[in-house]
């Protein structure tokens, strides 16, 4: 994993959060609609647009540590997000109508000022936000 080369000393990986399956539906639909397609020269285009969205999902990482809270996203431009767990002040879900029916929702970690984490279309939101908050409180009562 990328972001196992930022840790500390006695960092470790307390939580990984998993990306749903509907992350995967553009992967297909350009990869269907690209092998349909080749016939009409086109299809390259969507085999292109496959593979990135492929290989952005796979480059996704979202991890809670003993530590801080780290949000990896890009393929070769990287952003990365990160926020020390003691620092959280809040821990928020965002889910809409249609995300709650497929069991699907965003994380938002929020801390001091205007600091902010979010993991993106997380599989099973609300029992890996509580997992993720047992994490924190925990990391939390230690100090």
């Amino acid at each position: 994993m990328y972001v196992e080369k930022i840790f500390t000393d006695n960092e470790k990986i307390k939580e990984v959060a998993k990306l749903h399956w509907i992350r995967g539906v553009p992967t297909f639909v350009c990869f269907l609609f690209g092998i349909l397609s080749l016939v009409y020269g086109i299809g390259i285009l969507f085999i292109i647009f496959g593979f990135y969205f492929y290989l952005r999902n796979k480059t996704t990482e979202m991890v809670v540590t003993n530590k801080r809270v780290v949000s990896k996203v890009g393929i070769v431009a990287v952003h990365l997000g990160e926020l020390r767990n003691i620092k959280v002040e809040s821990v928020r879900l965002h889910q809409g109508i249609l995300d709650r029916m497929l069991g699907c929702g965003d994380i938002e970690f929020t801390g001091t000022g205007t600091t902010a984490v979010v993991f993106k279309d997380v599989d099973n939101p609300t029992q890996t936000m509580s997992r993720i908050k047992e994490i924190i409180d925990k990391t939390k009562n230690e100090i």
